[in-house]
């Protein structure tokens, strides 16, 4: 470009001395020729002055841009390695191992060892909660940090697409190289950050509905375990073990209800083994330890609903146990009431057939007679509450299995003609008290005409 432009100067001066040239006489023509190759050396002189300038120039700032690049190389070079060493150091939640140390381990994620047999769900619920609020500090710092990296790759990706050289000098090729890795592990990082927080999200969601199931489970058997003890307690007379009884029919087919209760808790235990494994294999798979183990938390699980199951089966029995001893008191008592109900009515039955009301004319005789039956409707008053009481414990014995009542229909049938002879008593009772008092009338009216 330097050579051009002397050029063109030379050219325009030669062209106007030509011309003015021209116009001279031999003389000052010679002269001017004289002039003209001094004034053509000096031309040329300067040019070559001009051209070593604008070399010099260009050299300068082409050593000035190389010195800037190295400089923005090393810069972007120091930031990249930054990043790099704090994702290797921050970058992971949780202490990292080496294949070996993992595979020592087994199956255990633990730090130390502990004596974690006095573990509750409470202190599970506590560590899980811990470790996710640990997790969400560590991928919100993660989210800080994004900022910075976006701008710092962004930066260097466009360094190296605007001084691109071909080929690479070394330097590029290993910032290239660093930030391929940088942008690889941030985003690695982000998604182990999220797998672990989903992981431990649903374990510690999962260990809440369980713990809740749980806990609603106990409280229901142990207000089952107070009521059967309410039961075995107290007195055992024909009311009471008719009350009894259907209290613990009551309470019976409550358990057979809660049984539902027990399979939606083993559900729920299962659906804590599937989270906690899942929470396994996602440490497994980033080799760190950690202060949970799953396994752990899945044995103490099912060791706890095991221990719901058998004392629910034990209840069970206890209750169909009680129910059967109640069973038969109550079908003891029953034979008793009714041998004595069926004895006193065949004594009162056979008394009132040898009284004829219609022989009687002695005033005094019908008197006797009238307060006799007065003294039967008295006692019949008084053998009512018995015979509803037997007819409630023949309706509470029907309802029980045949192992507590031998003979079911003959239950029913001695009941059914206790109760129909104590009402044709009661009826016939009030008949004849009926025809006294007429009777008695009668002999009065006589008497007084």
């Amino acid at each position: 470009m330097g050579n051009a432009l002397g050029c063109l100067r030379v050219s325009r001066v030669a062209g106007e001395e030509e011309q003015s040239r021209r116009s001279l006489t031999p003389r000052k023509r010679m002269t001017c020729n004289c002039c003209k190759k001094i004034r053509g050396r000096w031309l040329h002189s300067r040019v070559a002055a001009e051209e070593s300038s604008d070399f010099n120039v260009d050299r300068r700032e082409e050593n000035t841009q190389q010195a800037t690049t190295e400089e923005n190389l090393q810069k972007h070079q120091k930031e990249v390695g930054d990043l790099l060493k704090w994702l290797a150091v921050e970058g992971h939640y949780g202490v990292h191992i080496t294949e070996d140390e993992f595979y020592a381990l087994g199956d255990g994620f633990q730090l130390e060892e502990e004596d974690d047999a006095m573990w509750s769900f409470a202190e599970m619920g506590e560590r899980l909660n811990d470790h996710q609020q640990g997790l969400k500090e560590h991928r919100q710092k993660l989210s800080q940090k994004e900022q910075e990296l976006v701008l710092a790759t962004e930066a260097a990706q466009t360094f190296l697409e605007q001084n691109v050289q071909d080929p690479l000098q070394d330097e590029e090729v290993v910032l290239q190289e660093n930030l391929n890795v940088l942008m690889e592990e941030y985003e690695s990082a982000l998604s182990s950050a999220d797998s672990q927080l989903n992981v431990i999200e649903d374990l510690h969601i999962e260990l809440q509905k369980f713990r809740k199931d749980h806990d609603e489970f106990e409280t229901f058997m142990i207000h089952f375990e107070k009521e059967l003890t309410k039961i075995k307690a107290g007195e055992f007379d024909s009311k009471s073990l008719t009350f009894k009884l259907k209290k613990q029919q009551f309470l019976f087919k409550d358990l057979q209800f809660h049984k539902g209760d027990l399979r939606h808790l083993r559900r729920s235990w299962k659906s804590v083994f599937d989270a906690a494994f899942h929470f396994e294999i996602r440490n497994a798979i980033e080799s760190y330890k950690i202060q949970i183990d799953p396994d752990d938390i899945s044995q103490r699980v099912e060791e706890t609903v095991e221990s719901a199951d058998a004392r629910f089966n034990t209840l069970r029995s206890e209750c169909i146990g009680l129910g059967s001893r109640l069973g038969t008191k109550l079908f003891k008592q029953w034979q008793e009431k009714a041998v004595e109900l069926r004895l006193w009515l065949e004594c009162e039955e056979t008394e009132r057939r040898m009284v004829q009301v219609e022989a009687i004319s002695n005033p005094e005789i019908l008197q006797q007679e009238l307060e006799n039956i007065m003294v039967l409707q008295g006692e019949i008053s008084e053998h009512e509450d018995a015979v509803e009481k037997l007819q409630e414990a023949a309706k509470c014995l029907l309802s029980l299995s045949n192992d507590v009542v031998p003979n079911v229909l003959q239950l029913r049938k001695t009941t059914a003609i206790i109760e129909q002879r104590f009402q044709r008593l009661r009826q016939e009772a009030s008949e004849k008290k009926l025809k006294l008092e007429r009777s008695n009338v009668q002999e009065e009216d006589l008497e007084d005409s």
